[in-house]
C-alpha cells in the first residue's frame, strides 16, 4: 500500500489498504467507537476509565471487543488527564446501545467528562 502511494497509484493503494483493513477488522470492514475519558486528577481519571473497562468487560457481547484503557498520546491537555477505550464491532448501532447506558453511569462521577466517538 505504502508503494502504490508513494507512485501516486489510488486504485492499487486502495485495494490494498482496503484488504488490509478488512483483514485486521477496521473501518470499514468493522466500526471503532473511541470512549474518551478526562478529568482534572490523574488518579480520578486512571480510576475511573479502569471501571468504565471493567463494566464493559463483563457485560459486553461475544461480538464486540473492549480494548483496555490507554492514556492519550498527549496525557495531559488544557488541564486534563485523559485516558481512552477502545471499542470495536461490526455494527455501529448495538455498540452504541451496549455503551451508551454504562457511559451515562461513569458521566454521573463528579470531575469526570466521559466523551464517545463513532470511528474516530
Amino acid at each position: 500500500a505504502i508503494k502504490a502511494a508513494i507512485k501516486m497509484s489510488f486504485h492499487k493503494f486502495y485495494r490494498q489498504e482496503l484488504g488490509l483493513r478488512k483483514e485486521l477488522g477496521l473501518p470499514p470492514a468493522a466500526h471503532l467507537l473511541a470512549i474518551g475519558v478526562r478529568g482534572l486528577k490523574d488518579q480520578d481519571v486512571a480510576n475511573a476509565s479502569q471501571g468504565l473497562f471493567t463494566r464493559l468487560n463483563q457485560t459486553r457481547p461475544q461480538d464486540i471487543e473492549v480494548f483496555d484503557p490507554q492514556p492519550e498520546q498527549v496525557t495531559k491537555l488544557r488541564d486534563k488527564y485523559r485516558f481512552t477505550i477502545m471499542i470495536k464491532s461490526k455494527s455501529v448501532e448495538k455498540a452504541v446501545k451496549f455503551v451508551k447506558p454504562i457511559v451515562a453511569e461513569v458521566r454521573k462521577q463528579k470531575g469526570i467528562v466521559v466523551t464517545v466517538n463513532v470511528d474516530p
